[in-house]
């Protein structure tokens, strides 16, 4: 159990040492396999932003977090696939919630609790 920690923590290392970049559908399928549960905020809950269409958390026991989101294109209805590492889970959680920031929207708390969390792959 252990060496899953270590694993874990070298791989989004080496996401951000190594110059040659890791496919993100890699990083994707690794997330599915390995994290203990998901979570998705549902496209209901997301109807309000204009640039947020799906966002789905893997997590990991070591409280780490990969993240998964659909950006609508800039004047456009068609999307783009961003993955997000190393989020914490209560970075998670006040996404989610709102709890430390009353009455701002999805899009607000996603550029303050994940988005500079960009993983380094293609």
């Amino acid at each position: 159990m252990k060496n899953k920690y270590i694993l874990i923590v070298m791989l989004f290392v080496s996401f951000n040492i190594f110059s040659q970049k890791t496919k993100c559908v890699d990083l994707i399928k690794y997330a599915k396999e390995e994290s203990y549960s998901n979570d998705e905020v549902s496209s209901y809950k997301l109807s309000e932003s204009s640039w947020l269409k799906k966002v789905k958390a893997y997590h990991f026991r070591n409280n780490s977090t990969v993240i998964t989101a659909e950006i609508r294109l800039k004047n456009s209805y068609e999307t783009k696939k961003y993955v997000f590492c190393g989020v914490t889970f209560d970075n998670w959680v006040a996404f989610t919630t709102g709890a430390f920031d009353p009455n701002t929207t999805y899009g607000e708390r996603f550029h303050k609790y994940i988005f500079n969390n960009k993983c380094n792959c293609n």
